[in-house]
């Protein structure tokens, strides 16, 4: 903190250590206009800690410690100093307490699931638990745990429970709270307090007050609505109001039955949220009427109503053209998956439901053909002799090659499904070279670039090899160390693919450039570069030293970094992220998620992230 000289309009000065703000803070002195000064310490642009005040006459005045410019008392000082030392005691078993139960919660720990035996507030003293500004920090450090050993008086008093709520919900210390407070309506809002029984007769009885505890509260559930007044369940513009509300369907039930049975009010409700049929009474003489309209709005709601209703066709056909997964849902009668106008409603929506339709369907060349169209992994479930039709894959192929080249779990390639006689010959391979051309990726994440890594291996075709070479390195990582070494495959490949650094003295002249821009073969001078020297001697350097006994880049060339993420590109991890947690000679600790585990520099492909 920078000494600076302050001089004020009352003739006062001070001389000593600022914070950032200017205020004074640290050590300092501050003369006053008729002669007395304080020499000591200051904090927040008030005296606070120790210090001497001297008089006009530099006799001395009070000598001892000050606290927010109050002189203390001897009995006072010790009497803080005393607290300070209790807090930062907890404080420091508390973090404790929070790092124990962050190993026990933490997989891969050797105390996984072990909790600690008892929160360090259990012990603490009873003063301790009254320091409402001590507890309040403590909140955010164990997310709210250590309200329940707030004194009485802090688990009785508003403000200190409105502000701790700032930190955690209070369902699973409502038990703790003062009962007075359960009645309090910033409390009930702001705490997301939802036990009617809970909030006393003045507010269950004023029906503004309940509207604005219920509004307020994200979901609409609350506990014992039997507890609600008898005025209030039959108030049918209360329920009104309510059906308003977003998210608010359930609260239909807390009416009497009139009410829950009024024409208007479940209109309301319904428009509002088809999802309010699952709260209608089934018994309702307009129930049928009631689902014909939810599911006509939201099929899935098909599954909220009396099964009765997926035995029955015009009930099916309605919901299907919302829910097209309609099939996958409990009790639909499977006699549907045969009926042609429900099947063909359902693939328009969701053409995955084809896994679903009956086998006929799945012979069909123009249902079939629309499936793949839009989805060409639903091969899958299609008859089997489509697998056998190059025509279709080549089309296929051709609409959308970048689904060839995803594969994962949830969605494979389409090229998983397809006879391997089709695409496993010189024609299709050479196909898919050209038409991947740069984009290929590492094996492990192209699928396209896997099976062509796969024919070469197999086929040992080096004419194909070297031409797939020539588009894509990478199609190199994909060789089996066998290939690798041979020298008919083996190349170079350039770092910079076309670029390449050239140094000449006469580079410098702007009319040279201009003329060697000229120059057949040449596609153009980088701009520039004049002003990035450094930076290419640097990267030229850091290539030269990465170097490994053949010439090419090492594993050295990453400059890898502790706490670093990267990016693996090759190898069981490809396309995962890891964070380095040790470097050794020739391996790394890494951290992937949850788990640790060590690998061999040389024997991954990575790049920073």
């Amino acid at each position: 903190m920078p000494n600076k000289v302050i001089k004020y309009k009352d003739g006062s000065e001070y001389s000593g250590k600022v914070d950032d703000k200017g205020n004074r803070h640290d050590k300092g002195k501050l003369t006053l206009a008729n002669g007395e000064k304080y020499v000591g310490e200051w904090k927040n642009d008030k005296k606070d800690g120790q210090g001497v005040y001297y008089n006009d006459d530099g006799s001395i005045l009070k000598r001892g410690f000050w606290r927010d410019d109050i002189f203390l008392k001897r009995s006072e000082y010790f009497k803080i100093k005393d607290q300070k030392k209790l807090r930062e005691k907890f404080s420091n078993l508390l973090l404790g307490y929070r790092d124990q139960m962050d190993e026990a919660n933490y997989p891969y720990s050797e105390t996984y699931g072990e909790d600690p035996k008892k929160h360090p507030f259990e012990d603490a003293p009873a003063e301790l638990m009254d320091d409402e500004e001590y507890l309040l920090r403590c909140l955010e450090v164990d997310d709210g745990v250590c309200f329940q050993f707030a004194s009485e008086r802090l688990r009785n008093k508003k403000e200190f429970v409105l502000k701790a709520s700032d930190h955690y919900q209070f369902e699973d210390h409502i038990s703790v709270m003062g009962d007075s407070l359960k009645k309090d309506l910033d409390i009930i809002i702001k705490t997301g307090l939802s036990e009617f029984g809970e909030f006393g007769d003045e507010i269950l009885n004023d029906k503004n007050k309940l509207f604005k505890i219920i509004k307020k509260k994200s979901n609409k559930f609350f506990e014992d609505p039997s507890s609600l007044p008898d005025k209030i369940k039959s108030d049918k513009n209360f329920f009104l109001k309510l059906s308003k509300l977003k998210d608010a369907e359930n609260t239909i039930k807390w009416a009497n039955d009139e009410i829950q049975n009024d024409k208007t009010v479940i209109e309301s409700y319904l428009e509002k949220s088809p999802a309010a049929i699952e709260y209608i009474d089934k018994n309702n003489q307009n129930y049928d009427r009631y689902v014909t309209y939810a599911i006509s709005k939201d099929g899935k709601l098909i599954d909220s109503v009396d099964k009765k209703f997926r035995k029955i066709r015009t009930y099916v056909l309605k919901a299907a053209k919302t829910y097209g997964n309609i099939f996958q849902s409990t009790d639909v009668d499977k006699r549907f998956r045969k009926d042609k106008e429900i099947v063909l409603t359902c693939l328009k929506k969701d053409p995955t439901m084809l896994k679903y339709a009956d086998k006929k369907f799945c012979k069909d060349k123009k249902i079939v053909l629309a499936c793949l169209d839009k989805n060409p992994s639903l091969l899958k479930y299609a008859d089997k002799r489509f697998r056998k039709d190059k025509k279709l894959f080549l089309k296929l192929y051709n609409k959308k090659p970048k689904l060839f080249s995803d594969d994962d779990h949830d969605k494979p390639s389409p090229l998983r499904f397809f006879d391997k006689k089709i695409y496993f010959n010189p024609e299709i391979i050479n196909l898919f070279i050209r038409k991947k051309g740069g984009s290929a990726s590492y094996p492990g994440t192209d699928y396209i670039v896997t099976t062509v890594c796969n024919y070469f291996n197999k086929t040992r075709n080096h004419k194909i090899i070297n031409s797939a070479l020539e588009a894509s390195p990478y199609y190199f990582v994909g060789l089996s160390k066998k290939y690798r070494n041979n020298k008919i495959v083996k190349k170079e490949i350039n770092l910079l693919g076309d670029y390449m650094f050239c140094f000449h003295s006469s580079f410098e002249n702007t009319k040279i450039i201009n003329t060697l821009n000229n120059l057949r073969g040449l596609k153009y001078f980088l701009t520039g570069f004049k002003d990035s020297q450094k930076e290419i001697m640097d990267f030229i350097n850091q290539c030269k030293n990465s170097e490994n006994k053949d010439g090419f880049l090492s594993y050295k060339f990453y400059n890898l970094k502790l706490n670093k993420s990267y990016r693996f590109f090759s190898g069981p991890f490809t396309n995962k992220i890891f964070k380095i947690i040790e470097l050794q000679k020739n391996k790394i600790h890494i951290l992937m998620g949850n788990l640790k585990t060590t690998v061999k520099k040389e024997n991954f492909l990575i790049q920073s992230v």
